[in-house]
């Protein structure tokens, strides 16, 4: 995917996170599971483009960040802060089904998912990639 796709993407997970944000969290624990997974893989995947390490053709998909293994395979070359992303990304990924789709969760584990992702967006953020194209 180009990446003015993954901002337009990104952008649209954001508005959604901040719609869930606004009303009761509990009632979008799943919406906010997706939006928070996509938006994670659409950072990374900006973040590659702009270091010129991934072209157009290359997916990101969330279920690989469950497994190092493949993780190596398929992000085989270093960036910056490869170890602290990589991380951020495992958590919210390995988190991901269980919002998505598993029984209702306490608030406060759902402002943790959104702290670990805050978390992952402040690193981009750090490295220049710019959240509001």
């Amino acid at each position: 995917m180009k990446i003015e796709n993954h901002y337009k993407r990104l952008k649209e997970n954001y508005e959604v996170i901040e719609e869930s944000l606004k009303k009761d969290l509990k009632d979008r624990q799943s919406t906010l599971g997706f939006s928070v997974s996509a938006a994670s893989i659409h950072l990374i995947e900006i973040y590659l483009h702009q270091l010129n390490l991934i072209d157009s053709s290359f997916l990101l998909k969330h279920e690989w960040f469950k497994s190092k293994n493949k993780l190596a395979e398929k992000l085989s070359f270093n960036f910056p802060e490869k170890e602290k992303i990589l991380h951020l990304l495992k958590e919210i990924q390995e988190k991901r089904n269980d919002f998505c789709y598993g029984p209702p969760k306490k608030e406060g584990e759902l402002l943790s998912y959104l702290e670990t992702f805050n978390q992952l967006k402040k690193v981009f953020e750090q490295l220049g990639v710019d959240n509001e194209k």
